[in-house]
């Protein structure tokens, strides 16, 4: 794949690109002072120093101008090299001047740079009158070191960018189902609701027809009638905004339109949920405590739902076939737990299920509070608490 061009990347010089600059020409500057130094070597000028500092001031453009940045730098080292100054041990200004064009430029950009380069280089050595086998051995590294160099680091910033662009779908993935599974919870919810409101709001208008149709005095019927047709008329809206929710189509025929037959899921029904994990295997301990009290039916249903789901992960994933459920009735609330074995071989994902998601939006419309996790002693535990009257 290959990378943006030049006009792609930002127009600021970044921090990175000074220490770049800073360090390269110092290293050039201080190896050709200590050639200087030996006898018989010219001395290091200020001349000299400053066409290397140039060249480093070029390196500050290297990744907005690679090109320009490169034959820039490059006739810098023809001046320095046809001038009577001391060589520094490596020429590292070009190198990382040519470096740039293979990391941050196109393959017809690159390919046409190395010919041009690798011309010039061989004809300036030849055509120099002091060329020795050094001066060939450095020639050859630069122009095979700094295209792999740069080919190197654009490869490796691709990578990274790739698995960045990688990460950040499996994030927006990860929040799409977690969005998912509070819109089914939510879904769930109000089709519970549809039918804990069509139960009572039904058994109302049979109540209020039954009086009207045997009244004690004929006082009365009138507004019992008034309340038949109050009960109806919020049944049929109830069905028309929630009957979409449900199996059938919204229209008034379909299944879901019809009063409830099977009753809401709660905790009374948590004795059957463990009596069928333990018909397949499963030792499930439950434990209860305190006397039943009178539960709004979200708050019923939302705790018999993490019951529920907390045993299904139980299933799923605990280290040994084993669980306990506790249930606390109070007074002003109730609380469930269920509580299992961690598998230490395979620990448990730190970022939330969808299940455990679904979970925590239905209890918080239950007005209530959740928490799961392992306890740092083996075990993993999900507990929920709820008020007795719900929101």
């Amino acid at each position: 794949m290959e990378h943006p061009g030049p006009a792609s990347i930002g127009s600021g010089i970044g921090r990175a690109d000074v220490v770049v600059a800073v360090v390269t020409s110092s290293l050039s500057i201080t190896t050709a002072a200590f050639v200087g130094a030996d006898r018989g070597e010219p001395n290091l000028s200020a001349a000299a120093v400053g066409v290397q500092v140039a060249g480093g001031v070029a390196l500050l453009w290297r990744r907005r101008r690679p090109v320009p940045v490169w034959f820039v730098v490059g006739a810098l080292a023809v001046v320095y090299g046809s001038a009577d100054w001391p060589d520094p041990l490596l020429p590292f200004v070009p190198m990382v001047a040519l470096a740039a064009v293979f990391e941050w430029t196109a393959r017809a950009t690159r390919t046409a740079v190395l010919a041009v380069t690798l011309a010039a280089a061989v004809a300036g050595t030849a055509a120099a009158g002091d060329s020795s086998g050094l001066d060939w051995w450095t020639t050859t590294f630069v122009v095979v070191a700094a295209p792999l160099a740069g080919a190197y680091l654009r490869t490796r910033r691709e990578l990274i960018g790739q698995l960045r662009a990688h990460a950040e779908l499996l994030e927006a993935q990860r929040r799409q189902e977690l969005d998912d599974a509070r819109r089914a919870e939510r879904l769930r919810v109000a089709r519970d609701l549809h039918d804990v409101v069509a139960h009572h709001i039904t058994l109302a208008v049979v109540q209020a027809e039954a009086a009207a149709a045997s009244p004690a005095d004929g006082s009365g019927v009138a507004p019992l009638e008034s309340i038949a047709g109050a009960g109806r008329d919020a049944l049929a809206e109830l069905r028309h905004v929630i009957g979409a929710l449900r199996d059938g189509d919204g229209d008034g025929d379909g299944p879901g339109d019809r009063a409830p037959t099977t009753p809401l899921p709660c905790l009374a029904g948590v004795d059957q949920l463990v009596d069928g994990l333990r018909a397949k295997g499963f030792e499930i301990d439950l434990v209860a405590y305190g006397s039943p009290v009178a539960l709004d039916a979200a708050v019923d249903t939302a705790a018999y739902r993490v019951v529920q789901e907390a045993l299904t992960n139980v299933v799923k994933h605990a280290a040994d076939r084993r669980a306990r459920v506790r249930i606390e009735r109070r007074d002003d609330g109730v609380t469930v737990e269920v509580e299992s074995a961690v598998d230490r071989r395979r620990p448990p994902e730190v970022a939330p299920g969808a299940g455990l998601v679904g979970l925590r939006e239905r209890v918080a419309l239950a007005g209530g509070t959740i928490s799961a996790g392992p306890d740092g002693e083996g075990m993993f535990r999900v507990r929920a608490a709820f008020p007795t009257a719900g929101r």
